[in-house]
């Protein structure tokens, strides 16, 4: 997991959301409502990672919707 994604899990929690830890990371925002699941350690680092942030981004608007 890069530094950017490490930086937006800490700010996401700062702001409410749940962070379950297991061989996946589950996002789960306050309130409820769509989760992210995030791989630790992606087999296609840049790809996967990319994919990963648009995801949080999605779920992020959702929230706060």
């Amino acid at each position: 997991m890069n530094r950017e994604t490490r930086e937006l899990i800490h700010d996401l929690q700062r702001h409410g959301w749940t962070v379950r830890e297991g061989k996946h990371l589950k996002l789960i925002p306050p309130g409820g409502g769509r989760g992210v699941s995030m791989s630790r350690t992606p087999s296609d680092r840049s790809r996967a990672q990319q994919n990963q942030l648009a995801d949080l981004r999605r779920a992020i608007r959702e929230s706060n919707s």
